[in-house]
């Protein structure tokens, strides 16, 4: 023998299923939403990729040996405290670093 829900019971209880539903994808909306705030503006990343570019210029080895030659930032400096020639070439830090450096 089986037992049926009276009419009135069967529409509370999907209304109830329904609700519940939209609770668990209004929970799964806000869970991802929660995510989507951590993550940076895009204008964070190019200031990071820009300063990581300008790094990488500076570090970048030019070929000379002396210290004061070494790298671009080495003639960086070179250029606006002595203005020294570098290695048997002749040419100053500024000529290199103006070849190096467009």
């Amino acid at each position: 023998m089986k037992t049926e829900l009276p009419r009135s019971r069967k529409a509370q209880t999907t209304m109830v299923l329904l609700v519940m539903v939209v609770i668990i994808f209004g929970g799964l909306f806000l869970f991802l939403l929660s995510f989507a705030s951590t993550l940076a503006p895009p204008a964070e990343y190019e200031n990071l990729y820009t300063h990581n570019i300008l790094l990488n210029m500076l570090r970048t080895d030019t070929g000379y040996l002396e210290d004061d030659c070494k790298t671009i930032s080495d003639l960086f400096m070179c250029t606006f405290t002595t203005d020294m020639v570098c290695g048997n070439s002749g040419r100053t830090c500024s000529d290199i670093l103006s070849e190096l450096v467009p």
